[in-house]
């Protein structure tokens, strides 16, 4: 029984972890939204501007590799359909900024 109980508690604390995680997906993208916004409104060639989209291109790699690398074991993909959504809108706006995304 002991056993059983560990195992719960183990995967318990699998899910509530990816959730967390997934949360600070979440916060991170729309962040990077935030610079990538920013951006978008500050002068061409600016110190801010660049700044600003250096700071948005940083989020989107970073979350684009967290994302890729969580395990569907404890996420499930309409769970990560929900940051990737996020994911695409901030794509679309560094593709206005000018940057090479593959």
């Amino acid at each position: 029984m002991e056993n059983n109980d560990l195992l719960f508690r183990c995967e318990k604390l699998q899910r509530e972890s990816a959730r967390a995680g997934l949360d600070f997906l979440s916060t991170d993208t729309a962040t990077a939204l935030a610079f990538a916004e920013s951006a978008l409104q500050a002068e061409n060639d600016s110190e801010t501007r660049s700044r600003n989209q250096a700071n948005a291109r940083t989020g989107y790699d970073t979350v684009s590799r967290i994302l890729n690398e969580l395990s569907s074991k404890v996420v499930t993909e309409a769970e990560k359909l929900e940051v990737a959504d996020k994911l695409l809108l901030l794509k679309s706006k560094l593709l206005e900024l000018g940057e090479v995304i593959p």
